[in-house]
This record gives C-alpha cells, sequence and structure tokens, in this order.
C-alpha cells in the first residue's frame, strides 16, 4: 500500500509544483528524500527525489521535527519554529542549488591564520 500512496503523493506535489516542501517528520523524510533521521537532517535544505515537471530539476526539501514530538522534548520547539523561519526564507525562491562545502580535516598553521583572518573581517 506505501508505493500506492506514495505515487498519489509525488503526483500531488507535481499537480502544486511548490518552490518548498516541508518534511514534517521522518517518514515524510524518508519518502520526499529517501534519508533516515530527522534530528540529523531537520532545518537542512535536500533534494527530493520526485523531478519537476517543468524539467527544472527536483523539489527542495526542508525537513521539521513533528511538532507532537515537542510534547517529549519541549525544546524541539525551538528547532521547529527556527526551521519554519528558514522555510519561509525559501519560499519564493524556486532554486535548488545546494553550496559544495570544503572540509579541511587537518589545516596547516597558515592555513588555520587565514580562516582567522577572515573571520576577524566578517
Amino acid at each position: 500500500h506505501y508505493e500506492k500512496y506514495k505515487e498519489f503523493l509525488f503526483d500531488e506535489i507535481r499537480e502544486v509544483n511548490p518552490n518548498v516542501i516541508v518534511a514534517v517528520g521522518a517518514v515524510p523524510l524518508y519518502t520526499l528524500t529517501g534519508q533516515l533521521g530527522i534530528t540529523k537532517w531537520r532545518g537542512s535544505k535536500l533534494e527530493s527525489v520526485i523531478d519537476r515537471p517543468d524539467g527544472k530539476g527536483k523539489y527542495k526539501v526542508l525537513p521539521i521535527i513533528h511538532p507532537a514530538a515537542a510534547l517529549r522534548q519541549y525544546i524541539w520547539r525551538h528547532f521547529i519554529s527556527f526551521d519554519l523561519k528558514r522555510v519561509l526564507k525559501e519560499q519564493h525562491d524556486p532554486t535548488t542549488y545546494y553550496k559544495p562545502r570544503e572540509y579541511i580535516v587537518r589545516p596547516h598553521y597558515y592555513q588555520c591564520l587565514d580562516f582567522l583572518e577572515e573571520c576577524r573581517k566578517h
């Protein structure tokens, strides 16, 4: 039954063609992105598994913790609020551009100094 309802959901999303989809909880996160772990991915901008009907890539998905979970962990209210504010910023931007990240695990001394200088400038 899951696959039937998943395709029904995907058809509805294609029909509405939103700029951003809010995945409220772990099941929507998995269904829309294939990712597991809502607390790990909450607040992230992810790419959906659904292609846009206009051929402009995939949909943008922003996962949030399900509000019912905030009844058990009060701190999650703040995470949910913060994540929904991000949704407001993203709602008018249809792009799903992701800035590639560069991780420097063992920086050299001069790389550290350069980084600290950049921090000071900002």
